[in-house]
């Protein structure tokens, strides 16, 4: 049944978004009205704008950050930003070709939230802004169709910090933003240290460039992404701490390796990251680009302090097989080399392991009995 209510309510909606033309920001673009969402520091936000194929478009925004609701009729449509200040254009589809709805009716593209900050490099907490958008539409009377307005606030998102580690560096990195700690085979920390040597520690730092099984197993609890001879150079490395990862998901660290040269900017760089969340689970990611070192290599997690002392691992042969369950305080690691590498000693028999692990992610969850953190003594691997 309409109510008054009801009607009153369409009577003074903002336009809405229609089929002929949409504006989508981060998946919000229905009511209630007007449309709002938030946008986080630090984060990509994604915009689309949907109608007709092949059909141009353009982005407005306000002149003052505010909807206002009818301010104006244009296309027959409700134009719901002020009217003064005059609105800004952003995209501009009728005079640039490239800004153009595709053969599915889509536009999109990501868009940068600055960190928190001041202008240029950051943007302060609750800045808001609205923007609205025009869509050719051949169907309409009047040629063109207006989306519905959306007003986006500004909140905090996750901290981002960008190491210079240059070469043997390392840099702790307080937890203190996750509002928690972070479990690592039966211990809580509050500090990770990271090292340009491709790996973490966690109860103190370590800057060491020649790994091996032995170190691996007697030295700090390691995260060992990619630990060979590592230099930053012109490579990126940074830290990420996320609070808010949203619903049913646990704060996390996450430690990036962008583009990182072997030492003396001889042999390759390499790309790799390592996600560690409040519940213990640990991700390792290395994409298909990534290259094995001129240098050994060791790859895995372990608690250090001789408490697992078991033999390296084939960690591919293990993935391959699906997922392996740990004992307590087992540690997972492998190391990769040729004879020919510096940073060999030779054994009998002599051992060849080549990188293999690219394009594929090693998860280690906890499955520890007892809560935090001794259900991290032990882990599945898969």
């Amino acid at each position: 049944m309409i109510t008054l209510a009801t009607l009153l309510s369409i009577a003074v909606a903002q336009q809405p978004n229609t089929y002929f033309a949409t504006l989508t920001i981060d998946n919000n673009n229905t009511p209630p009205y007007p449309i709002a969402c938030n946008v986080r520091t630090s984060t990509t936000s994604q915009v689309a704008v949907t109608g007709l194929a092949f059909q141009p478009l353009a982005i407005v925004k306000s002149g003052n950050g505010n909807v206002s609701v009818h301010a104006a009729t244009y296309f027959g449509n409700s134009f719901d930003l002020p009217v003064t200040p005059a609105y800004v254009l952003c995209v501009d589809g009728y005079t640039n070709q490239n800004f153009r709805l595709d053969s599915t009716g889509t536009f999109s593209f990501p868009v940068a939230i600055p960190a928190q900050g001041t202008a240029p490099s950051g943007i302060p907490l609750n800045f808001h802004d609205a923007f609205q958008a025009v869509v050719a539409n051949p169907t309409s009377a009047y040629g063109q169709t207006l989306t519905a307005a959306t007003r986006i606030t500004v909140t905090a998102g996750p901290q981002v910090t960008f190491l210079q580690l240059g070469d043997d560096g390392s840099q702790a990195i307080p937890l203190t933003f996750l509002n928690t700690q972070v479990p690592f085979y039966g211990v809580n920390y509050s500090v990770m240290n990271v090292c340009a040597n491709g790996f973490v520690t966690f109860v103190g730092a370590d800057s060491d460039y020649t790994p091996t099984t032995g170190e691996f197993t007697s030295g700090y609890p390691r995260i060992s992404m990619f630990w060979t001879d590592l230099e930053q150079g012109t490579g990126i490395i940074k830290t990420t701490l996320e609070n808010n990862p949203g619903p049913g998901a646990s704060p996390y660290a996450r430690v990036e390796f962008i583009g990182v040269w072997d030492y003396g900017g001889t042999g390759f760089n390499h790309t790799f990251d390592m996600t560690i969340d409040a519940s213990g689970t640990i991700v390792i990611n290395y994409p298909p680009s990534n290259t094995q070192s001129v240098f050994d290599c060791v790859c895995g997690v372990g608690p250090g302090n001789s408490l697992g002392n078991q033999s390296m691992k084939d960690l591919s042969q293990l993935l391959n097989a699906g997922a392996t369950l740990g004992a307590i305080n087992e540690n997972f690691h492998e190391w990769f080399g040729t004879p020919g590498m510096p940073y060999y000693t030779p054994t009998s028999p002599v051992p060849t392991r080549p990188f293999d692990l690219f394009g594929r992610a090693v998860t280690f969850l906890p499955t520890g009995s007892g809560t935090l953190p001794q259900s991290t003594n032990r882990y599945v691997m898969y």
